[in-house]
């Protein structure tokens, strides 16, 4: 009885053995699948970078001053865990201190005298050096820096509308720098943040008319366009 059954016990252990098997060998290519995607993911963590792993940065500058408000821009590339080197720009209004400002009674603002008004445009490269790296966690770096590099000065006609006066505005060259000590703060891996304040030096020695007294009609030159700013970064790092 048991040989004649044989071969149909035979057959349905083979079915049963190659069943197994296909079931035994899924498993294992779903383990090995998973795995592999584990061994993956631990790799792409590993290369995300920290923000201070990251080499890139650019940032865009709000700058408060006497002179009024201006904007700018920086590019930032890192060369060392505490040193980096940066491109600035930025357009600000210059003012001279010996203006007078009258408002009459309606609020229309007056400048008795004023014969140009002035838009100051440095564009400065540098270095900025992280300070007190070891003693403080890095949510709050402080830094110095300091930069040089060309300027446009541009003078325009004070009596005009702004806009048209442009027209016939004229350039004047210079040279100038500043320096500075600030804090980047955050603890995001992207997005930069920071405050700085800084001293503008920017001189031009052949002076620009800015004044004429109206009584003796003396024409009063400005050779310092620079001074103190308060700057605020927004940026992003990268790379």
């Amino acid at each position: 009885m048991v040989m004649k059954n044989f071969p149909f016990y035979f057959l349905f252990c083979l079915i049963a053995l190659f069943i197994l098997n296909f079931t035994s060998l899924a498993q294992l290519t779903n383990f090995n699948s998973f795995v592999n995607r584990s061994i993956n993911f631990q790799q792409n963590f590993k290369k995300q970078k920290t923000f201070e792993e990251k080499r890139k940065s650019i940032s865009f500058e709000v700058l408060v001053s006497n002179n009024g408000i201006g904007l700018g821009s920086s590019y930032r590339l890192k060369y060392s865990p505490t040193l980096y080197g940066f491109t600035n720009f930025f357009v600000s209004e210059a003012t001279d201190d010996r203006e007078i400002v009258l408002t009459d009674y309606y609020g229309k603002t007056f400048y008795p005298g004023k014969v140009n008004r002035f838009l100051l445009l440095p564009l400065m490269v540098g270095c900025e050096y992280r300070i007190f790296s070891e003693s403080i966690v890095d949510n709050f770096r402080p830094f110095i820096n300091g930069a040089v590099g060309p300027m446009l000065i541009v003078s325009s006609p004070a009596q005009d509308e702004f806009f048209t006066s442009l027209k016939k505005a004229k350039a004047h060259f210079s040279f100038g720098g500043f320096v500075g000590i600030g804090t980047y703060w955050g603890i995001n891996n992207e997005t930069l943040f920071g405050i700085s304040i800084k001293y503008l030096l920017a001189s031009y020695p052949q002076g620009i008319v800015s004044l004429e007294n109206p009584y003796t009609n003396q024409k009063l030159k400005l050779n310092e366009f620079g001074g103190f700013y308060i700057t605020l970064n927004v940026g992003q790092s990268f790379d």
